[in-house]
């Protein structure tokens, strides 16, 4: 058998044999295999400053390694600072050999931790060794460590925060589920500040209680009145009779007399009954003074409008309406300038979206024509809240339009798709259909993402906004910042849309756009340019429960200064019946595809069926309008603002900063709301 090793020698422990042999050693330990960390004894005093660590050396167990003695120079906890001036200690007579410690280092600049460090709490952590190179650190002094980060709060969260990413939704989700974010996207309310309605009174007699009036005791007054009038000419033909006809008798027997005198009576009364309700007829319409009426049209050709005229001049003949098609070109300042100097027209269209500019023109509509509660049971709930002005209403709409999204129909059935519900499904199958060559874009999935060629990109903006539970008037908002983002990645992230591409209108007509989202006169345009196309609308994309959608439409009022307001307002209100909306839609149709939508609530069931328009009668009760309509032509607050949007859009799909872009699209609309007295958002 082989030699057993010899056991390692046990080094000195006397201090003195030590100090004899003229070396201080530490006492050669095998390496462990791992060895433990000491545990953790009570500071010794501190050292005064300059004196070197004494080194206890410690006896080892039989069964155990000596344990490690403490590395020299590491310091113990720090103490209270001193302000005793720092010496260099003196060289020690010998390199003392340190043995590795197992712990990990602390953090510091060259090794920084993975997570940013929080305050610490608890006993503080034993101080760090200077760097190679670096001067020690005076006793008590703080040792540098990584800077805290204090982790800044979650931006706020809207419905659109999880759309406006870089991705496209998780997989091809076509469900037609609506994606609803962890807080349900409910208009603000605080921010949105609607104009106050007309007052309306629940009591009001005059509709509420018919049977308290005066008028049911009528048949039997008129009863009692007819039965003294019976019982007093029976009496006076008796009493009178006898002396008529001797009077008669005696002066003139011949019967050419008698019918003579017969008829003279009979010719007589027949003559003052005849005439007197006959002039009394003809006055009221007739012998009155004739009243001519001026109507400024803006869309509508004076063939079109000139059978209703006619038949409402039959019926009144006293009255005359004389109508003319104005040109859109500069039509709200002309409109503007005219009715500020007295000359302008008693009756005049125009936008929604004009009353604030126009408040001091307009005049409101008599309640004796047309009350609060009537006009709220006609027409839609967006035409009750804009077309009014100091809770007066000043506005009957004649139509009604807003936006639908537009899609090829044979492209979905070849693809295999349904029309979108929501804005994650819209994502996904306008990815889908859109066709590449390269990296340029052949055939838009959808036309969105810019403002070059996007005919009516700030309709699609605004309603981004409204939907994501923004307030127009506060474009700085977290809501605005989403939907601009949201937009432009249909170009910057999604690259279903490219600007190089024709206009939307265009695009679409030609095949070169599976969708676009426009108002139901591009139809016409579309029809126009290719007749063969098939296509079809659907209701706007929603992103949420919440259904919330765009109307841009047009209305009609009466001047201010018009001296025949009510004259005016009757004749309004006359082409604001069923009746007559339904025949100038019949008379429109004959010109083109279809006529104007409908403005009554009651007629919305008529185009039902229509692929193109009933898209637009789904979405009118949950409209919203405001000063971000396109092709208004106004010159004033709608072009004015979608000029700092048309601005901000074209900044953010060239790489400028969402935060800068929104401080300059702030200033702007700001300024534009000061000019026009805009203070709130009115769009319900």
């Amino acid at each position: 058998m082989p030699a057993p090793l010899p056991k390692p020698a046990t080094p000195p422990t006397n201090p003195a044999a030590q100090k004899a042999a003229g070396t201080t050693s530490v006492p050669q330990v095998p390496p462990p295999t791992a060895p433990k960390p000491a545990m953790p004894t009570p500071p010794p005093a501190a050292p005064k400053p300059g004196a070197p660590t004494p080194v206890k050396p410690t006896t080892p167990m039989p069964t155990q390694p000596p344990v490690a003695p403490k590395p020299v120079g590491l310091p113990t906890p720090p103490a209270a600072p001193t302000a005793a001036p720092i010496m260099t200690p003196p060289k020690p007579p010998a390199p003392v050999a340190v043995p590795a410690m197992p712990a990990a280092p602390a953090p510091s600049r060259m090794n920084p931790p993975a997570q940013p460090v929080s305050a610490p709490v608890g006993p503080k952590p034993p101080a760090v060794p200077p760097m190679p190179g670096q001067p020690p650190a005076a006793p008590g002094s703080p040792v540098p460590q990584q800077p805290i980060r204090i982790q800044q709060p979650p931006q706020t969260l809207t419905a659109l925060s999880s759309m406006a990413s870089n991705r496209l939704p998780a997989g091809a989700d076509v469900s037609g589920k609506p994606i609803i974010p962890d807080t349900p996207n409910k208009p603000s309310t605080a921010n949105v500040t609607a104009t106050p309605q007309a007052p309306q009174t629940a009591a009001d007699p005059k509709f509420v209680q018919p049977k308290k009036s005066i008028m049911r005791y009528l048949p039997f007054i008129g009863g009692g009145i007819l039965l003294l009038l019976i019982l007093g000419f029976v009496a006076f033909s008796f009493l009178g009779l006898g002396g008529g006809t001797s009077s008669v008798g005696t002066s003139n027997t011949g019967s050419g007399s008698t019918a003579t005198g017969g008829s003279g009576s009979a010719t007589g009364g027949t003559s003052g009954g005849t005439t007197k309700p006959g002039t009394t007829g003809t006055g009221s319409t007739a012998s009155g003074p004739k009243v001519t009426i001026e109507y400024w049209g803006l869309w509508e050709p004076t063939e079109t409008m000139a059978a209703v005229i006619k038949d409402y001049e039959t019926k009144n003949p006293n009255i005359s309406i004389k109508y003319s098609k104005q040109s859109y070109q500069d039509y709200r300042v002309r409109l503007q300038n005219a009715l500020n100097s007295e000359n302008g027209p008693d009756i005049f269209r125009y936008h929604a979206s004009w009353v604030p500019m126009l408040r001091q023109q307009l005049s409101a509509i008599p309640t004796s024509v047309m009350s609060p509660n009537d006009y709220q049971t006609t027409f839609y709930p967006v035409a009750v809240n804009q077309l009014q002005s100091n809770g007066q209403l000043v506005g009957i709409p004649l139509m009604y339009d807003g936006l639908a999204l537009y899609y090829n129909t044979e492209l979905f059935e070849t693809a295999v798709v349904t029309p979108p519900k929501t804005w994650a499904e819209l994502r996904t199958i306008a990815s889908q259909l859109t066709l590449k060559s390269g990296s340029n874009v052949t055939r838009g999935g959808l036309a969105m993402g810019n403002s070059t060629n996007v005919e009516h990109f700030a309709d699609v903006i605004a309603l981004l906004i409204l939907q994501n539970g923004g307030d127009l008037t506060k474009p700085d908002s977290a809501q605005v910042r989403d939907a601009l983002l949201f937009y432009t990645n249909f170009i910057n992230t999604d690259q279903v849309w490219s600007a190089s591409l024709p206009s939307s209108t265009v695009a679409f007509s030609r095949g070169d756009a599976a969708m676009m989202i426009a108002p139901s006169w591009r139809a016409h345009e579309v029809k126009a340019m290719n007749p063969d196309l098939k296509f079809a609308t659907t209701p706007l994309p929603q992103l949420s429960e919440t259904r919330i959608t765009w109307a841009s439409y047009w209305a009609e009022g009466v001047s201010g200064k018009s001296s025949k307001k009510e004259e005016s307002w009757k004749f309004l209100k006359y082409l604001s019946s069923k009746e007559v909306q339904q025949k100038l839609y019949a008379d429109q149709a004959k010109a083109r595809s279809f006529g104007e939508l409908y403005s009554r609530k009651d007629l919305a069931n008529e185009l039902a069926g229509d692929p193109v328009t009933s898209a637009f009668m789904q979405d009118a009760p949950y409209a919203k309008g405001w000063q971000m309509s396109s092709f208004t032509h106004d010159d004033g607050a709608n072009d004015q603002i979608i000029k700092y949007y048309e601005d901000a859009v074209t900044a953010l799909n060239e790489g400028e900063n969402i935060e800068d872009v929104q401080e300059t699209l702030t200033q702007g609309v700001s300024q534009v709301l000061r000019q026009y007295g805009i203070s709130s958002a009115s769009t319900q």
